[in-house]
């Protein structure tokens, strides 16, 4: 039935393996089916890879694709977790990130250095010569280790300069055959008004797919569509290449995929619809291109991608997206100039979205470096009364729906705080649920000082409780019979900073999974000695110093 599965899946997506003679090979031996693919919108970025899915298991052996030596190894609770970076002959890495475990050789390497540094978090550059290997070489397996939501291998390629990441789509590391159409899941109208020098638009109609009613919108207005590719075998929302928007036939907005740069990705959030990101987590190409927009050379716009009627007929906007392949789906509408843009508010001051900008008054200065804004704000700071228990005042630093290409810095100065609590306070970023997220922050001379990345409510808090421990284990003969404990170790306000593991009073290596709030020890006989007492002294430390400890004796 399997070999079945994988044949169907084979013939549905044209899948090749590529011949092994060649450079490069494929990853894994088995037919593919991803989960992700280069350019999928993300949150704040672009999916730098391909995405193998794997049936939801890990254990899938890893090869090196080609030749070449392992020049990074890094083991961490979030991003890749444990991940491989290849250097190959052309400069080119090769990433594979989310693994289970390394190749037996490579995993005692690490496990050596992880008691060198006494440190379950590793970064290890290596030299040419250290780990050298060859194409098809097994390396690892699959995984679900860091900021992973299930099982697979995330693939990817890097430019010899580092620029960015390389769409393998492109080049001769793998082929596929692609028949289906892409999705649109939604398409949004905003009407547009930038006669003050500071945008104003609202939504004026959200659609999920076309209609033939006759939408009334302002002389001015933009467009922007949630989309995504499909493959025959996968549910994934795969990445698109192309989105355009029409004008009564004439193309008004068209952005490529290619592949991007670093640099561009830094403004990615002024290519998608970043307010319809805030309110509904849904990620949105708009037509409109701000001139903070670092894609300008994949994009090509009539009037910045701005819709414009000078009469009152009813004209036609049509939203074309295309995969890699060619496949297309579009969403047709009749637009009539009726609608109001709304009140054009009058500001005293603008920042150019290219300036610095700095704010102060009693009990808050804020300042943000050059080049911070996408496009030019009339950025308004005021306090806002809510309820709880802080040590400031709430200070609202503008609009939360708009981005910030660079972060800040936000000083608040601290109310009725003891000198007890000092070291406990932090800067708080507060939801409009009332909810305080930990943003870090320093205390100095009754002042919090710390940095804004996004704009929103801001406040001082207090952490005074450490992390919670809790056993995963229900009797000793758990752990005798899998020969390892586990706990769940949770922090509620500023999470997780570090942890510590000793058996009789020697350092041992605990991992750590962040998104199951997992920590687990395997005990290792040539360092855990079998027959013996022992006792585990675990200590768990959050990010303002609150530490909690948990002792347990045990015989194995």
């Amino acid at each position: 039935m399997i070999k079945l599965l994988f044949l169907t899946l084979y013939m549905a997506i044209g899948f090749s393996h590529g011949d092994d003679a060649g450079e490069r090979s494929l990853p894994l031996k088995i037919k593919p089916s991803f989960a992700g693919t280069y350019g999928e919108l993300r949150s704040g970025r672009f999916h730098a890879g391909f995405d193998f899915r794997v049936g939801g298991v890990v254990g899938e052996p890893i090869y090196s694709i080609g030749d070449g030596y392992i020049s990074r190894i890094t083991v961490t609770s979030t991003g890749y977790g444990n991940g491989l970076y290849i250097t190959h002959p052309d400069g080119t890495v090769s990433i594979y990130g989310h693994m289970h475990e390394f190749a037996p050789e490579i995993a005692q390497f690490v496990e050596k250095r992880q008691y060198e540094n006494e440190s379950f978090n590793v970064n290890i550059v290596l030299k040419p010569e250290d780990f050298p290997v060859e194409k098809g070489q097994f390396i690892g397996k699959v995984g679900n280790s860091g900021s992973s939501a299930a099982p697979h291998l995330h693939f990817e390629v890097r430019r010899p300069d580092d620029a960015g990441p390389v769409n393998v789509a492109y080049h001769d590391y793998f082929k596929y055959e692609d028949n289906v159409p892409p999705v649109i899941q939604k398409v949004n109208f905003y009407s547009f008004e930038d006669s003050t020098g500071v945008v104003q638009s609202e939504l004026i109609r959200s659609f999920r797919g076309s209609s033939s009613k006759v939408l009334e919108v302002s002389d001015k207005f933009y467009v922007a569509v949630d989309a995504h590719d499909r493959q025959a075998g996968t549910p994934g929302k795969l990445g698109l290449e192309v989105y355009e928007f029409f004008l009564d036939g004439e193309s008004v907005f068209r952005y490529g995929t290619g592949e991007y740069t670093y640099k561009e990705q830094e403004t990615f959030n002024a290519l998608i619809d970043y307010r319809e990101r805030v309110r509904s987590g849904d990620a949105l190409i708009k037509s409109y291109v701000e001139p903070g927009n670092g894609f300008k050379r994949k994009i090509t716009a009539v009037n910045r991608g701005i819709f414009s009627l000078t009469d009152n007929d009813v004209h036609s906007v049509k939203v074309v997206v295309e995969d890699l392949h060619g496949n297309k789906k579009f969403a047709t509408f009749k637009v009539r100039r009726g609608a109001s843009a709304g009140d054009t508010l009058r500001y005293d001051r603008a920042i150019p979205w290219f300036a610095p900008y700095a704010f102060a008054k009693k009990g808050v200065k804020v300042s943000l470096p050059v080049m911070s804004l996408f496009r030019s704000e009339a950025i308004e700071i005021d306090t806002v009364s809510v309820g709880g228990k802080f040590y400031s005042k709430v200070w609202r630093i503008h609009n939360p729906e708009v981005p910030l290409k660079k972060a800040g810095v936000v000083e608040i100065d601290v109310e009725n705080l003891p000198d007890s609590l000092e070291s406990k306070a932090f800067l708080g970023y507060l939801t409009d649920g009332g909810r305080v997220s930990y943003c870090g922050g320093k205390y100095k001379d009754g002042v919090m000082r710390g940095r804004l990345s996004s704009f929103g409510m801001y406040c001082v808090g207090i952490d005074t409780e450490g992390p919670k421990i809790k056993p995963r284990f229900s009797s000793l003969r758990t752990i005798q019979r899998s020969g390892q404990m586990a706990f769940t170790i949770k922090d509620d306000c500023s999470g997780i900073g570090s942890f510590r593991a000793e058996i009789d009073g020697e350092w041992v290596l605990a991992q750590f999974d962040k998104k199951f709030d997992k920590l687990w020890i395997v005990l290792d006989p040539e360092r855990v000695k079998r027959g013996c007492s022992h006792e585990l002294v675990l200590k768990v430390k959050d990010n303002r110093d609150n530490v909690s400890t948990y002792k347990y004796k045990f015989k194995w």
